[in-house]
């Protein structure tokens, strides 16, 4: 089984389970030691690839498709190459938890400093002149400084100025990172993949250093675009202050990284699933999920070590420390450990230094779909990361929380979904797909994520974590968002709920300042709502949020190929994450919604599926940015 790669031209799904509505629990937390089975560490190096990758500018002006449609007469043959190691995990059927009390909040518009729509499916489609994959979901990354801010997705890259302006981009992932086009679409309508195929896209700005890191997984594939084995992370690192300046570029080889040290773990070669990323005073840290690239089964979350003093661009081969969670006792194996991201330079530990991460363990590779517990990792003297001999240490702690679940799938508002009508039309179909489709499609309801820990913040002396869970709105199960804050000296515990009654929260990210303030970017969907991008304050007294606060209201349903049984699959995505970036006292934010809708026959005039230039025929995911105060 393999976790949430990005699709290219196909569709994963998510469990299924359940949970209930806002409430705020301050318990303490039981410690669980593991001492004697903490990972042991493994040395390897990075692979310096070039100093002088660079964004460039603007995108092509059309879908290049001789037909006039995105992917006509190639759909099939992508989907069934794309997929084969996009599999879904099983629903789960888990009754509400009981006894979970407290009011709910109810939606209410809002205003930022600064609101706009970042990269969408039509840019990301047409950057490199078209030589792109259709990918979804766009998988989000967002970090700024106090001049710049960088956006990302499957799989093009861009620059805003603090404004919102765009300075650089949309850029595709691939020739910014050095590669060959992702997917080349010959004349003849064949296709001929990338050896490199990209995904995942994660960056932070580090103040400490003033450079932007972005990271994404690489599967080495065919020309086909089937994996062939190899795989890694690929770490592009900005020389200067200035992203639209040039970046150095890394590679870390996942290839072996599943369980123990690299090259004995039978089920491998393996693939470096949800590559996340964040940073203290001394090192920059990876975390990725290791899958087998041609089993089914988990093999353990990985943690990568590197100094930061290695990343400027002269050493050739950083080294890197790896731990491997695969294997721990006491139920914590470790899945989707999120690096907590330090406000403004504030890290854990001014002495000797330690790195927090946070993770759940109700997720399917390591549980089973509910837990009343989460994980807290320490990773101590972080500032030996420069000695010839690094002193290290990863260790984990559980902590009670209160129950939390698979969430169900997040149903949408009705409205116009002209794929799937034009699916529906054989006429249409063929222009769309290739071929007649044999099934009747409709509005679908989409992914709201398993129960992983989506990002983790440090400030203020606590180590903060947010998951989708199920929540039970008046004997409804829904799809929301629990969040935890903890003291990692006493584990204390502070946590809540934020649910909509009649909708579907999901897919939080945590930014927060280094007093304690935060802002949590959500996706608002369900019956009164088509996705929408909107957030909620916190802070760390354990206060509940008043409202959740809609910075931009969806236009239309999600309407992409992935929720569409014509195109092989109906697991309809959206997410897999936002992001959030502190900068002083507000926070930049970044969440997946829906900017545009038309009808059937806007969608089927010329150009084709184009909607008057703010879709493609397969997609039309957009994704929102603002900057937010947090008072």
């Amino acid at each position: 089984m393999h976790g949430r790669r990005r699709l290219a031209l196909s569709a994963v799904g998510v469990a299924v389970a359940t949970m209930t509505p806002l409430t705020l629990t301050v318990v303490g937390g039981a410690a669980v030691s593991l001492a004697a089975s903490s990972p042991a560490v493994t040395t390897t190096h990075l692979q310096r690839l070039t100093t002088h990758a660079t964004l460039s500018s603007g995108q092509s002006a059309g879908e290049l498709r001789p037909a006039g449609g995105d992917d006509v007469g190639t759909t099939a043959k992508a989907v069934a190459n794309r997929s084969a190691h996009s599999q879904a995990k099983p629903t789960r059927g888990t009754p509400p938890p009981s006894g979970v009390t407290g009011s709910s909040l109810t939606p209410a518009s809002a205003s930022a400093l600064v609101s706009i729509e970042g990269l969408d499916h039509r840019d990301q489609r047409l950057a490199d002149d078209g030589d792109q994959w259709s990918l979804v979901p766009p998988d989000q990354a967002l970090c700024a400084s106090s001049h710049f801010v960088v956006e990302a997705v499957n799989n093009a890259v861009a620059v805003y100025d603090t404004t919102g302006a765009p300075v650089k981009g949309p850029t595709a992932l691939n020739p910014f990172l050095g590669f060959s086009h992702e997917v080349v679409r010959n004349d003849d309508g064949t296709l001929t993949a990338s050896p490199d195929q990209v995904g995942d896209p994660s960056c932070i700005y580090d103040q400490g250093t003033d450079r932007f890191y972005l990271t994404v997984y690489d599967s080495t594939s065919d020309a086909d675009g089937n994996p062939t084995g190899p795989s890694a992370i690929d770490i592009a690192v900005s020389n200067t202050a200035d992203p639209t300046k040039d970046w150095t570029v890394y590679r870390l080889s996942t290839t072996d990284d599943g369980r123990g040290s690299p090259g004995q773990d039978p089920k491998c070669p393996c693939f470096a699933d949800y590559p996340h990323i964040g940073a203290d005073a001394t090192g920059f840290y990876i975390t990725t999920n290791s899958y087998p690239q041609f089993l089914d089964g988990f093999e353990g979350a990985n943690v990568y070590a590197i100094a930061k003093a290695d990343l400027d661009g002269t050493n050739p081969v950083p080294r890197v420390l790896r731990w491997s969670t695969g294997g721990m006792d006491n139920g914590l194996d470790g899945f989707t450990l999120a690096p907590a991201l330090a406000a403004g330079g504030s890290y854990a530990g001014a002495h000797g230094g330690t790195m927090y991460f946070l993770s759940s363990n109700a997720g399917e590779e390591v549980g089973s779909g509910s837990s009343t517990s989460i994980a807290l990792w320490s990773l101590t003297s972080t500032s030996t990361l420069t000695a010839r001999k690094p002193a290290l240490s990863l260790s984990a702690t559980r902590v009670t929380v209160p129950k939390y679940a698979t969430p169900p799938a997040s149903n949408q508002k009705a409205g116009s979904v002209p794929l799937a009508d034009c699916l529906n039309l054989t006429s249409c179909a063929k222009l769309a797909l290739g071929t007649p489709d044999k099934y009747k499609e409709s509005e679908f309801a989409f992914d709201s994520s398993d129960t992983r820990m989506l990002q983790s913040a440090y400030a203020n002396g606590k180590v903060w974590g947010a998951l989708d869970t199920a929540v039970d709105v008046n004997g409804v199960t829904k799809a929301g968002v629990a969040y935890f804050i903890v003291d990692p000296t006493n584990l204390n515990l502070k946590t809540g709920t934020v649910v909509v009654p009649n909708n579907n929260i999901t897919y939080p990210a945590l930014g927060v300042t280094s007093a304690g303030k935060a802002v949590m970017a959500l996706t608002l969907v369900g019956a009164d709502y088509y996705p929408s991008a909107a957030y909620v304050r916190l802070d760390d007294s354990g206060a509940l949020p008043t409202s959740v606060n809609v910075l931009a209201l969806g236009a239309g349903p999600s309407d992409d190929f992935s929720g569409y049984r014509g195109f092989q699959y109906n697991q309809p995505r959206w997410g897999d994450y936002g992001a959030a970036s502190v900068v002083g006292t507000s926070v930049w934010i970044a969440s997946e919604y829906i900017a545009h809708t038309c009808t059937l026959s806007e969608y089927t005039a010329d150009p084709f599926g184009s909607c008057g230039g703010t879709r493609t025929a397969l997609a039309n995911w957009s994704t929102h940015i603002a900057i937010v105060s947090t008072s």
